[in-house]
């Protein structure tokens, strides 16, 4: 350090930095379309008034980076996410330039160009450069702010503190977070007052100066901060601890990334350095170490202190500027390293293991889970594919749910600003808990149904529905998003579906077409995908659920083991001992692909009519009762299969589901697959009612049997029988949940799970039809299929039987369910 550049090798040298910064910064820079966030900052750039004077579509963010929006717009530069995002771009420039001033004005030129070096290599800083988010500015500005705070307590010159008043005053306007930094610089400047007392007066006034430049949007924002933070009961960012402190550390030498254990050398490394590079400014000038060191420790601390007393603000992406006299420190300890071996293998540490991050960043690939790693930083999702692929299939009265925040604003921006979207769900309580954590905070009419909405409101009357199935990390699919997926496939029948990064959109048709499109086939079931026919085409349909992994995966990978399907009738097995003339043989194999055996139910079901209790609607969707869920098991493993149920949660008043099915005259014999017995408190079972076009089929404690065992699994029990008169209407079909009543106790909660209603037509020469309540019999029931092994059963049905269904479940740990069927089309 006391051998320093010369001038013209400094300026060659930051050329060259700032060229490498800028050729990093500009990698994939427009590959990935904007995200949510992005998408509210262009938002919020249309309205600057809006935004200035009312706050509108503002959070708890300062207007400086809006206003820059709206100039770089202004200057014909937002016309795509590549020219858009140059504005960050330049900024970060900027940060690695103002990083080498302040650096090389307190530790000189040689330090200046390896904190730049450094900075233009950080993976943190380049995500943030390539983002049109408020957060790259702070660490551009800030500096500078803080350097003029430093040289004017140096100078004592009028211009300087004007210069920190101004600076001050605009990194107010830039970001929120700009506060712990300035307790900080002024804490160490009071620390330093000792025998410079006539510094005081124009600190004082600079910094009265700075705050009544912010006082016009001063009110504003601590009214959005208010009701985005303070009336959050359900705030999103975790309260931090050591170990979420060492992360911000390690994201400061690594990034987002998760690679290990790259990360871990590249934290243990870096931070090496920095305190070396601590040693080597407090030998130099003992005021410049305090100043850098408070500048970084003393805001993080002030957070840590604030997101432990109150709501958490131990955001790390909006503690990017704290880092910035790190990047310094750990400069002086490159520039000063000695011999000149080791500071070769310090300086190719400090490239090579930043550089494994920043790779990662430039393909969109980022660890699988938010936090600790990445919170509030999100993988790229393609939403401008998906919107393109909606609008290019879309019509007039179509309707778009989301499942999750983070697709509405994109698909807003891309196309959709002048047609109604929804953010769906299917449960009050994902309603008050979004309110709870993200109050509603802007009153633009545009975003009335930004906040969620239950889908059966949201689809009533459409003919077409749009599901885009996402949400803001794979990791949190299973709740609304999988809710969301599951009543419309339980209510709705799928048309389309196109799988995008992250994103699957689903086509649904209500049934309200004309004609309706109905399914009168499913064969082929892997587990995952299933081949559809619709009444009137020849053509197949394959249809796929959503894939709610973790980790994105193809179709292939996700199915089970067997394959179920339909097949030519030939092994006499059977049945029925009907009269083979006024019969007909339905056969169905299933064929083991796995390398071990495989143990698994199968059970085949002819019957006249059979409706799905989870896709009739709810009487009142407002009372949280019912949902739709996958089948759970209870018994053996796994413990749940991909089988759509309908449940029932409660604990007193009753609830009804209600729905209709078309049948031809005659006498039906009802059936039910449900979950232990209705009623039985031992078990938690809830009372339930069903009744068919006003005929009592089920009514409260049918089946109970003091004192008789009840297990609690799923089977078929014959629930009663209905008569369709000459041309009557379709069957209007009700189900009730009831809570149980208890003598001076308090309600419980008690649960139903039920499946389907079967109807089978009474037939003349039919054997007498069982008593209410009695099991039906699974067949084939259990069978083990050895490795590589096809078995084909083949069953006599009645001619006119207009429905036949196979199910099957694997035994095993992770196993799948499987379903097909096959319905008469005149049905």
């Amino acid at each position: 350090m006391n051998e320093d550049l010369k001038v013209a090798q400094t300026r060659l040298l930051l050329a060259l930095i700032l060229l490498i910064a800028a050729a990093l910064r500009l990698i994939a820079l427009g590959d990935f379309p904007y995200w949510h966030d992005e998408v509210h900052n262009l938002v919020a750039s249309e309205d600057l008034y809006g935004v200035l004077v009312h706050g509108k579509a503002v959070s708890n963010h300062p207007p400086l980076p809006y206003i820059l929006l709206a100039i770089w717009r202004a200057f014909g530069l937002g016309g795509s996410e590549f020219t858009m995002r140059l504005l960050p771009m330049l900024a970060g420039l900027g940060g690695v330039a103002s990083v080498y001033f302040v650096g090389s004005r307190l530790l000189g030129r040689r330090v200046g160009v390896a904190a730049a070096a450094l900075l233009a290599l950080s993976p943190f800083h380049i995500h943030h450069s390539q983002e049109l988010k408020e957060y790259i500015y702070l660490p551009t500005i800030g500096t500078l702010m803080a350097y003029s705070l430093y040289r004017a307590t140096e100078t004592n010159r009028t211009r300087h503190w004007s210069i920190y008043a101004v600076l001050a005053g605009l990194s107010c306007y830039t970001e929120l977070f700009v506060a712990p930094m300035l307790v900080a610089i002024n804490l160490w400047f009071l620390a330093t007052l000792q025998g410079r007392r006539d510094r005081l007066r124009p600190w004082i006034l600079a910094n009265v100066a700075g705050a009544l430049l912010f006082v016009p949007q001063l009110w504003l924002m601590l009214i959005k901060a208010y009701r985005t933070m303070v009336a959050s009961t359900e705030w999103w960012v975790p309260p931090p601890s050591i170990l979420r402190v060492l992360f911000y550390l390690k994201t400061i030498a690594f990034g987002y990334s998760d690679s290990k254990p790259y990360y871990m050398v590249a934290t243990a490394v870096f931070f090496a350095a920095v305190a070396a590079g601590t040693f080597v400014a407090w030998r130099k000038d003992r005021r410049i170490a305090y100043f850098l060191c408070g500048w970084f420790v003393i805001p993080v601390v002030l957070v840590y202190i604030i997101s432990l007393q109150a709501e958490s603000v131990f955001l790390i992406r909006s503690m990017l500027p704290y880092a910035m006299p790190v990047f310094i420190l750990a400069g002086a300890a490159l520039a000063s390293c000695r011999p000149r071996i080791l500071q070769i293998v310090l300086g190719v540490l400090l490239v090579f293991l930043p550089g494994i991050s920043v790779v990662q960043q430039a393909k969109g690939i980022y660890g699988p889970h938010e936090f600790p790693h990445r919170p509030g930083v999100h993988p790229p999702m393609d939403t401008k594919g998906a919107t393109s692929y909606v609008l290019s299939q879309w019509q007039e009265g179509d309707v778009i749910i989301h499942t999750g925040w983070a697709t509405w604003l994109p698909f807003y921006w891309y196309g959709f600003r002048n047609i109604q979207l929804f953010t769906g769900c299917v449960d009050e309580n994902f309603i008050r808990f979004l309110n709870a954590s993200a109050p509603p905070n802007n009153d633009d009419p545009r975003f009335k149904y930004y906040f969620p909405i239950q889908v059966q409101k949201a689809v009533e009357g459409k003919e077409r529905v749009w599901i885009v199935f996402s949400e803001w990390e794979r990791e949190y699919l299973p709740s609304n998003p999988l809710d969301v997926w599951r009543w419309m496939d339980a209510h709705y029948t799928e048309v389309q579906h196109r799988a995008f990064r992250d994103i699957e959109v689903f086509l649904y048709d209500t049934g309200k077409t004309n004609p309706p499109l109905r399914v009168v086939r499913r064969d082929s079931d892997n587990g995952v995908q299933a081949k559809l026919t619709f009444e009137g085409s020849t053509d197949s349909y394959t249809k796929t659920p959503p894939d709610w992994g973790l980790v994105s995966t193809p179709p292939e990978s996700r199915a089970g083991d067997l394959v179920l399907r339909f097949d030519d009738p030939g092994l006499p097995e059977k049945i029925f001992s009907a009269d083979p003339q006024s019969g007909r043989a339905v056969a169905f194999s299933i064929r083991n692909q796995a390398l071990t055996p495989e143990k698994i139910s199968v059970n085949f079901l002819p019957s006249d009519g059979l409706l799905s209790l989870a896709g009739i609607f709810e009487e009142n969707p407002d009372d949280e009762v019912w949902s739709v869920r996958d089948r759970f098991n209870p018994q053996k493993s796994p413990d749940n299969y991909e089988m759509h149920t309908a449940c029932a949660k409660i604990a007193s008043g009753q609830s009804a589901l209600e729905g209709h099915i078309s049948l031809p005259p005659g006498d039906y014999a009802v059936s039910l697959e449900l979950m232990g017995i209705p009623g039985d408190s031992t078990m938690g079972r809830a009372s339930l009612e069903l009744s068919i076009s006003g005929q009592p089929i089920l009514k409260p404690g049918d089946w109970i049997v003091p004192g008789a065992p009840t297990p609690l699994a799923w089977c078929w029990r014959t629930s009663g029988t209905v008569r369709v008169p000459e041309a009557a209407a379709p069957l209007r079909v009700r189900l009730d949940a009831l809570g149980l009543q208890h003598e001076n106790a308090s309600p419980q909660r008690c649960y139903g799970d039920l499946s389907y209603v079967r109807f089978e037509r009474i037939r003349a020469n039919a054997a007498s039809s069982p008593s209410t309540g009695t099991e039906i019999q699974a067949w084939p029931g259990e069978v083990t299929l050895q490795a590589g092994e096809q078995r084909k059963w083949t069953a006599l049905i009645p001619s006119d039987s207009t429905r036949y269904d196979v199910w099957v479940y694997e035994k095993g740990a992770g196993g799948k369910s499987y379903h097909v069927f096959s319905v008469s089309p005149d049905q």
